[in-house]
């Protein structure tokens, strides 16, 4: 079963003997409940990355960046 994002759990139990003589009639032989319903974690997606950018300087110690997109943001206890 689902350990998470809307699990059904069932049960079943077998007829032994049917209604008779005015007895009353059996109830249900199947049952189903929802379980697990907390929402599943989300693990972040991340986009490929962009260009890099131009050098901050022409010499010394320049800095380049890039980055990238967040296709999905982590959620619900995700990664």
């Amino acid at each position: 079963g689902a350990t998470c994002g809307d699990g059904v759990r069932r049960r079943s139990r077998d007829l032994i003997s049917e209604a008779a003589n005015g007895g009353a009639e059996c109830a249900e032989l199947e049952d189903t409940e929802n379980c697990n319903e907390q929402a599943c974690p989300v693990d972040c997606q991340l986009g490929n990355w962009n260009d890099w950018s131009a050098c901050g300087a022409t010499c010394g110690d320049g800095v380049r960046q890039r980055w990238r997109d967040a296709i999905t943001a982590a959620a619900n206890g995700g990664a």
